[in-house]
Protein backbone atom coordinates (compact mmCIF):
# COMPACT_ATOMS: atom_id res chain seq x y z
CA UNK A 1 0.00 0.00 0.00
CA UNK A 2 1.30 3.24 -1.14
CA UNK A 3 0.85 6.79 1.09
CA UNK A 4 -2.05 8.58 -0.70
CA UNK A 5 -1.18 11.83 0.52
CA UNK A 6 2.72 13.82 1.17
CA UNK A 7 0.55 14.96 4.52
CA UNK A 8 1.91 11.29 5.73
CA UNK A 9 5.27 11.89 5.57
CA UNK A 10 4.94 15.55 7.61
CA UNK A 11 2.66 13.49 9.90
CA UNK A 12 5.42 11.38 10.91
CA UNK A 13 8.57 13.64 10.76
CA UNK A 14 6.65 15.98 13.06
CA UNK A 15 5.95 13.21 15.40
CA UNK A 16 9.34 12.27 15.18
CA UNK A 17 10.91 15.83 16.07
CA UNK A 18 8.27 15.34 19.26
CA UNK A 19 10.20 12.38 20.13
CA UNK A 20 13.46 13.43 19.59
CA UNK A 21 12.64 16.46 22.28
CA UNK A 22 11.20 14.50 24.77
CA UNK A 23 14.17 11.98 24.47
CA UNK A 24 16.93 15.11 24.70
CA UNK A 25 14.70 16.59 27.55
CA UNK A 26 14.76 13.30 29.11
CA UNK A 27 18.55 12.97 28.95
CA UNK A 28 19.24 16.64 30.41
CA UNK A 29 16.69 15.89 33.03
CA UNK A 30 18.72 12.24 34.14
CA UNK A 31 21.87 14.13 34.15
CA UNK A 32 20.42 16.89 36.69
CA UNK A 33 19.44 13.74 38.96
CA UNK A 34 15.60 14.29 38.08
CA UNK A 35 15.09 10.57 37.37
CA UNK A 36 11.33 10.54 37.96
CA UNK A 37 10.76 13.24 35.47
CA UNK A 38 13.30 11.43 32.90
CA UNK A 39 11.16 8.57 33.32
CA UNK A 40 8.29 10.50 32.26
CA UNK A 41 9.89 11.84 29.62
CA UNK A 42 11.51 8.27 28.02
CA UNK A 43 7.95 7.21 27.91
CA UNK A 44 6.78 10.07 25.92
CA UNK A 45 9.34 9.61 23.54
CA UNK A 46 8.47 5.89 23.39
CA UNK A 47 4.87 6.42 23.17
CA UNK A 48 5.31 9.03 20.35
CA UNK A 49 7.84 6.90 18.33
CA UNK A 50 5.70 3.73 18.91
CA UNK A 51 2.45 6.00 17.40
CA UNK A 52 4.56 6.96 14.23
CA UNK A 53 5.74 4.07 13.77
CA UNK A 54 2.40 2.70 13.84
CA UNK A 55 0.94 5.55 11.45
CA UNK A 56 3.72 4.32 8.87
CA UNK A 57 3.24 0.61 9.02
CA UNK A 58 -0.65 1.67 8.42
CA UNK A 59 0.20 3.91 5.73
CA UNK A 60 2.58 1.56 3.95
CA UNK A 61 5.60 4.00 4.73
CA UNK A 62 8.59 2.15 5.27
CA UNK A 63 10.47 2.57 8.91
CA UNK A 64 14.16 3.02 8.48
CA UNK A 65 16.56 1.28 11.22
CA UNK A 66 17.90 4.64 12.51
CA UNK A 67 14.14 5.06 13.70
CA UNK A 68 14.05 1.71 14.99
CA UNK A 69 17.38 2.27 17.11
CA UNK A 70 15.91 5.65 18.46
CA UNK A 71 13.11 3.21 19.74
CA UNK A 72 14.81 0.95 21.32
CA UNK A 73 17.47 3.77 22.85
CA UNK A 74 14.55 5.32 24.51
CA UNK A 75 13.11 1.79 25.91
CA UNK A 76 16.58 1.02 26.97
CA UNK A 77 16.95 4.94 28.58
CA UNK A 78 13.32 3.93 30.22
CA UNK A 79 14.60 1.00 31.64
CA UNK A 80 17.97 2.13 32.66
CA UNK A 81 16.34 4.81 34.70
CA UNK A 82 13.21 3.05 35.79
CA UNK A 83 15.28 0.17 37.73
CA UNK A 84 17.27 2.88 39.44
CA UNK A 85 14.20 4.14 40.45
CA UNK A 86 12.94 0.90 41.56
CA UNK A 87 10.30 0.79 39.38
CA UNK A 88 8.93 -2.67 37.80
CA UNK A 89 9.12 -1.90 33.86
CA UNK A 90 12.66 -2.13 33.08
CA UNK A 91 12.53 -5.97 31.45
CA UNK A 92 9.70 -5.09 29.50
CA UNK A 93 11.23 -1.98 28.21
CA UNK A 94 14.39 -4.22 27.77
CA UNK A 95 12.64 -6.37 25.62
CA UNK A 96 11.00 -3.94 23.23
CA UNK A 97 14.61 -2.05 23.35
CA UNK A 98 15.89 -5.51 21.51
CA UNK A 99 13.34 -6.15 19.50
CA UNK A 100 13.43 -2.76 17.62
CA UNK A 101 17.13 -3.69 17.64
CA UNK A 102 17.06 -6.89 15.75
CA UNK A 103 14.62 -5.28 13.36
CA UNK A 104 16.93 -2.37 12.53
CA UNK A 105 19.94 -5.22 12.08
CA UNK A 106 18.00 -7.05 10.09
CA UNK A 107 17.48 -3.67 7.84
CA UNK A 108 21.01 -2.49 8.30
CA UNK A 109 23.63 -5.03 9.96
CA UNK A 110 26.47 -3.01 9.30
CA UNK A 111 25.94 -0.13 12.10
CA UNK A 112 28.48 -0.86 14.78
CA UNK A 113 26.02 0.68 17.20
CA UNK A 114 23.26 -1.53 17.08
CA UNK A 115 24.86 -4.18 18.01
CA UNK A 116 27.11 -1.89 20.62
CA UNK A 117 23.06 -1.50 22.27
CA UNK A 118 22.24 -4.82 21.36
CA UNK A 119 25.37 -5.96 23.59
CA UNK A 120 24.02 -3.25 26.50
CA UNK A 121 20.62 -4.59 26.45
CA UNK A 122 21.48 -8.37 26.54
CA UNK A 123 24.14 -7.50 29.23
CA UNK A 124 21.27 -5.61 31.58
CA UNK A 125 19.03 -8.96 31.08
CA UNK A 126 21.76 -11.32 32.06
CA UNK A 127 22.73 -12.56 28.71
CA UNK A 128 26.10 -12.33 29.12
CA UNK A 129 27.30 -14.82 26.12
CA UNK A 130 25.28 -12.88 23.90
CA UNK A 131 26.09 -9.50 24.93
CA UNK A 132 29.47 -10.88 24.35
CA UNK A 133 28.84 -11.60 20.90
CA UNK A 134 27.28 -8.80 20.24
CA UNK A 135 30.02 -6.71 21.69
CA UNK A 136 31.98 -8.60 19.34
CA UNK A 137 30.25 -8.00 16.64
CA UNK A 138 30.47 -4.02 17.13
CA UNK A 139 33.94 -4.36 17.23
CA UNK A 140 34.36 -6.31 14.29
CA UNK A 141 32.76 -3.67 12.20
CA UNK A 142 34.55 -0.36 14.36
CA UNK A 143 37.61 -1.78 15.69
CA UNK A 144 38.42 1.52 17.15
CA UNK A 145 35.14 1.53 19.47
CA UNK A 146 36.58 1.60 22.90
CA UNK A 147 33.41 1.48 24.43
CA UNK A 148 32.43 -1.99 23.37
CA UNK A 149 35.86 -2.97 24.23
CA UNK A 150 35.64 -1.59 27.53
CA UNK A 151 32.09 -3.31 27.96
CA UNK A 152 33.64 -6.54 26.98
CA UNK A 153 36.36 -6.48 29.26
CA UNK A 154 33.96 -5.98 31.93
CA UNK A 155 31.79 -8.85 30.67
CA UNK A 156 34.59 -11.03 30.60
CA UNK A 157 35.60 -10.07 33.78
CA UNK A 158 31.98 -11.15 34.95
CA UNK A 159 32.42 -14.44 33.04
CA UNK A 160 35.95 -15.28 35.46
CA UNK A 161 38.17 -15.41 31.96
CA UNK A 162 40.66 -12.86 33.61
CA UNK A 163 42.91 -13.26 30.15
CA UNK A 164 40.91 -12.37 27.99
CA UNK A 165 39.32 -9.00 30.60
CA UNK A 166 42.53 -8.16 30.32
CA UNK A 167 43.58 -8.33 27.04
CA UNK A 168 40.59 -6.05 26.26
CA UNK A 169 41.33 -3.91 28.78
CA UNK A 170 45.09 -3.38 27.85
CA UNK A 171 43.67 -2.62 24.58
CA UNK A 172 41.36 0.20 25.96
CA UNK A 173 44.11 1.47 28.03
CA UNK A 174 46.29 1.74 25.16
CA UNK A 175 42.80 3.68 22.63
CA UNK A 176 42.26 5.98 25.62
CA UNK A 177 45.68 7.59 25.80
CA UNK A 178 44.82 9.06 22.03
CA UNK A 179 41.41 10.30 23.70
CA UNK A 180 40.24 12.35 26.24
CA UNK A 181 37.26 10.67 27.57
CA UNK A 182 35.33 7.10 27.23
CA UNK A 183 32.50 7.77 25.55
CA UNK A 184 29.28 5.28 24.29
CA UNK A 185 28.29 5.00 20.78
CA UNK A 186 25.05 4.42 21.99
CA UNK A 187 24.58 7.98 23.09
Amino acid sequence: MMPNAPNIYFELNQQYMQACGAGQQAMMMEAAGNGGAAAQLYEQAIALLGNSMMVAWQSGVFIPDSIQYAFAYSHFSAARVEAALGWPQAPAHLAMALDALNRAIAVNPNVFQYHALAGAVLAAQGNLPWAVQAFMRALQLNPADVWSRYMLSALYSAQGNVAMAGQQFATVQRSEEHTSELQSPCN
